[in-house]
This record gives C-alpha cells, sequence and structure tokens, in this order.
C-alpha cells in the first residue's frame, strides 16, 4: 500500500517503507499491477464533425488507451458524425455509461447544452471529463482545453511583429460571450492595444462557414487598410476563400486555430500565414491519463489543465503529423 501510494497509511511509514525499497533496489511493476487489478472502461461520447480537431481528439484519446492496454485500461466510444443527432447521441450514451463505466470523457459538443443533458450529467457519480473548451467544465466538471488566452496573445504577437504600421487588424470569432472566445479575444487584444496598432473591430461568425464568408467580403471592402486577421473557429477556410476572390488579392496575413488538411495548401498559397495550434490530440491523450491516473492511484484530478497552444508556420507543419504530440 505504501509503494502505490493508497490511502491508510500514515507518511511516517510510508517514507520508512520507501526507503527501505530504495536501498533493496525495488521497483513496483506496474504493467503486472495493472492486470491484477478490475479492468478500467472508460466510456468516451463525442462528436466527429470539424476537421482537425474532433477528429484528432479521438484520435488523441485512442492513442493513450493504446498505451494503457497494458494496465487494464480499455475504452468504449459512442461517436457521432452528424451534427443533427448529437443530443440524442450524448443522451443515449450518458444513460448507458453512468451504470456501466468507470469514469466518463466528454468533447464539445453544443454552444448551448440542452438542458436534460446536463441534468443527466449532474447525475453522474464517476469522474466524468471534458476535452476541449466548454462553458460547463469551469464550474462543474474537470476539463483538459488548450489555454485560450495564451493562443489570443501569440495571434497578437505574432501580427503586431509581421502586419506593417499604418494596417489594422480584425479578429472573427465563434461569438464573444462563450468563454473560450472572450478569452482568445482579450489575449488578443492586450497584445494589440499595447503595440498601439489600429483595430478594424471584432466579428462574429458563430459555427457557420457563411456567416464566416460574407463577413470576411464584408470586412475586405470597408477595410481597405486592413493587414490581418485572426479567425478564432474551425470556419476559416471560408475567410480563405473570400480573400482569395477578392480581386485583386487582398494582401492580409491570415492567423488560423484550428489544422486540418488543407492548412498545408493554404501556407503554401500565402494566404494563412500561421496557425496557432491547440494540440488537439494531446488533450485527448491527457484526458485519458489523467482519469486513469485518478481511478488506479486516488489521485485528484485539476479542475482544469491547459495545454500549451504552439505557433505553427510552414517550417514546423510536420507537428501535427497525427504519430507526434506535443505536452
Amino acid at each position: 500500500m505504501a509503494l502505490n501510494n493508497k490511502k491508510g497509511v500514515s507518511d511516517k511509514t510510508r517514507e520508512r517503507v520507501i526507503a527501505a525499497a530504495n536501498e533493496m533496489g525495488y521497483r513496483v511493476n506496474r504493467v503486472a499491477q495493472g492486470m491484477a487489478r478490475k479492468p478500467i472502461d472508460i466510456g468516451i461520447i463525442g462528436r466527429n464533425y470539424f476537421e482537425g480537431y474532433d477528429d484528432l481528439v479521438i484520435s488523441g484519446i485512442e492513442r493513450e488507451l493504446h498505451l494503457l492496454s497494458d494496465y487494464n485500461v480499455a475504452g468504449s466510444f459512442s461517436i457521432s458524425s452528424k451534427i443533427y443527432y448529437l443530443e440524442q447521441t450524448y443522451a443515449d450514451a450518458l444513460r448507458e455509461f453512468k451504470d456501466e463505466k468507470d469514469a466518463i470523457i466528454m468533447t464539445p459538443a453544443f454552444l448551448v447544452w440542452p438542458n436534460n443533458i446536463i441534468d443527466m450529467m449532474m447525475d453522474v457519480d464517476i469522474p466524468l471529463m471534458f476535452v476541449g473548451p466548454n462553458e460547463l467544465a469551469a464550474d462543474r466538471f474537470s476539463c483538459v482545453k488548450g489555454d485560450s488566452l495564451m493562443s489570443g496573445r501569440l495571434a497578437g504577437e505574432y501580427l503586431t511583429q509581421t502586419v506593417e504600421r499604418g494596417k489594422t487588424v480584425a479578429i472573427i470569432l465563434v461569438g464573444k460571450t462563450i468563454k473560450d472566445q472572450y478569452d482568445r479575444y482579450s489575449g488578443f487584444m492586450e497584445v494589440i492595444t499595447k503595440s498601439n496598432f489600429s483595430f478594424a473591430g471584432v466579428y462574429e461568425a458563430y459555427e457557420e462557414p457563411n456567416i464566416a464568408y460574407y463577413l470576411t467580403k464584408n470586412i475586405l471592402l470597408e477595410k481597405p487598410d486592413l493587414g490581418g486577421i485572426y479567425v478564432t473557429s474551425a470556419n476559416w477556410l471560408e475567410v480563405c476563400r473570400a480573400i482569395e476572390e477578392s480581386s485583386p488579392r487582398a494582401s492580409v496575413r491570415v492567423v488560423v486555430t484550428e489544422a486540418n488538411r488543407h492548412l498545408h495548401e493554404k501556407m503554401e498559397k500565402g494566404i494563412v500565414s500561421a496557425c496557432i495550434y491547440q494540440n488537439p490530440a494531446g488533450q485527448g491523450s491527457l484526458a485519458v491519463r489523467s482519469v486513469y491516473e485518478s481511478l488506479a492511484f486516488n489521485r485528484d484530478i485539476f479542475r482544469e489543465q491547459l495545454v500549451t497552444p504552439q505557433l505553427l508556420l510552414r517550417s514546423n507543419l510536420s507537428v501535427i503529423d497525427e504519430n507526434r504530440f506535443f505536452m
């Protein structure tokens, strides 16, 4: 018990046992220990809708489950690729998993969570963890997510160092009332304000690609001195399309957030200048590891774990490879 950090052993006794074990060169066999323990089954509920985020979160979860398979850890997935069936998918999976699994991991799904799902989550008495930005997580549940405030600061610093003085910069986000989006906006404005850059405005595209497209068209028309745009949502491809269609093509530095399969092409064309990579695979991996350590070793789960974002340029795009995870 002392070597395994179990409760019920005094600190003084634990110290004596550990000192004796170290002197004899004893090491705990974690694999054998895991195989002897009751299997840990984690229920994963999520969506696979936004390429470059949802799919990478799931791949990170799968990778960590594979690494922990020797420790008797497994996962059961309920994933919806249809945005219209999300509420049913989450409700059905919660109803099943809360009584059958040892823990639940949930990925982002709704800007506003349905009341029936909130009620079901509040009734869960096993560890429940969110991956990614979530309005519910900060107050009631544990979560792993990218550091949104730092993301905004990185975007602001990059643009202030690369956009010509006298030009303006803008931000296109999902919605300013959403905490994760507001944090990115706050970090961005903190840097822009200190650098005395001219700000063209904040534009809300929600999660609608068409809105992002037409907003960008209007910004280009109304702000001929526009030098940079920071796009905080997955709709950045529509922002790029609007820029490519402008005649002559606008000379605007675009900083995006999600890194889907089109990113390399858009960078090569000079449409996207940089990506503030949120490492979604690393987020999924860390969530599984945290839940496992809580169940296996009685460790507390931190209420909020932030994964540091990374500035991606053409020279380091290889980090998006699904086999490479940056923690």
